[in-house]
């Protein structure tokens, strides 16, 4: 009869499975959970290490949930895993946050040069830089990755608000963002904001593609592309702006939860006065400024530019150039080789 309960209550349990269980004895490095009708189990060796610090918190007669690992030894005992109990209901937690698009506050507990790492659920993730926070991404001029990585370490005990935006239990990855945890509240403040609108704000920032301004209140950041800086070919535009530079700017574009401004518009357009200073069908200096799929681009002056198709023509060098068309709408000037 013995040999025939015991059979049932193997047949009850699986390896694997996760179940309830109350502490019935604590003992130096293991603990006796009784399991019920399926009988008695224990946590020792490095699964009780594994949970060292959750388990001396225990007191005999406490519910927790452990994970079958091992069939019953000679005493009949399960061999269990409270560690392993607590990350398979992370991960449950993991999915439900996920799928309710829920915001949690987390530390930053470590930098590396890709992004910021944080644990929900003592399960550790990773908040890649490309999904921060405009107020926290690093800006650094030329992009050098040991200044990136300064700047990322000083935001390790900051809590900040993330939504997780994927994982994967089986590769124990888990991804925040920090954008999405933002998204909404940012909706709420775009709305406020129309395309052909001004703001005055500071510039907060320079990058290789622009400069970052800060306005309004509540505050909000938006991106001078390094196209909208000047009527000029911009290379540098440290040459331009500098941070702490107060400043108007229009409104040119709002899209994926950015505002895009121009400082072009406050500034005198050489275009307006284009069929004054150049005639199609007369020959100008001009200075190759780099060759392109569509030619050479050459530079009449500092503002004006001109495609000529010959892509023989030296980079650097002075010509003389004829000027086919004049696309006044298009702000577009074909060239030839004078001859």
């Amino acid at each position: 009869m013995q040999q025939i309960l015991e059979a049932i209550k193997k047949s009850r349990a699986n390896i694997g499975a996760i179940t309830q269980g109350q502490v019935l004895k604590k003992e130096p490095r293991r603990v006796f959970i009784d399991l019920g009708d399926i009988g008695t189990g224990i946590i020792l060796g490095r699964e009780y290490l594994f949970s060292a610090d959750k388990i001396k918190n225990l007191s005999p007669g406490d519910e927790i949930a452990v994970k079958i690992i091992g069939p019953t030894d000679e005493n009949n005992f399960w061999e269990l895993s409270l560690n392993q109990a607590d990350k398979e209901a992370g991960w449950e937690k993991i999915r439900q946050a996920r799928d309710l698009r829920e915001i949690l506050s987390l530390n930053i507990i470590g930098a590396n040069q890709g992004g910021l790492l944080m644990q929900f659920e003592r399960i550790e993730g990773f908040l890649p830089v490309s999904q921060l926070a405009t107020e926290h991404y690093p800006r650094v001029e030329g992009g050098n990755r040991v200044r990136i990585l300064d700047e990322l370490k000083k935001l390790v005990g900051k809590e900040v608000k993330v939504r997780i935006l994927d994982f994967n239990q089986q590769d124990g990855k888990l991804i925040f963002s920090e954008k999405e945890a933002e998204s909404e509240k940012l909706q709420d403040l775009l709305s406020s904001y129309n395309v052909g609108g001004e703001i005055e704000g500071e510039i907060t920032g320079l990058a290789p593609f622009g400069a970052f301004i800060k306005f309004g209140e509540p505050t909000l950041e938006g991106l001078i592309h390094i196209s909208e800086i000047d009527h000029k070919l911009v290379d540098d535009p440290s040459q331009y702006l500098k941070v702490g530079d107060k400043t108007k700017a229009k409104i040119i574009n709002i899209a994926h939860g950015r505002i895009f401004l121009s400082l072009k518009p406050y500034k005198q357009n050489p275009w307006d006065e284009i069929e004054s200073k150049y005639k199609k069908g007369k020959a100008y200096p001009g200075r190759v400024i780099k060759q392109t799929q569509l030619g050479a681009l050459v530079g009449l002056d500092d503002y004006i530019f001109g495609i000529c198709e010959d892509k023989e023509i030296a980079v650097e060098n002075t010509y003389q150039f004829k000027i086919l068309e004049i696309d006044k709408k298009e702000k577009k000037i074909s060239l030839g080789l004078a001859e």
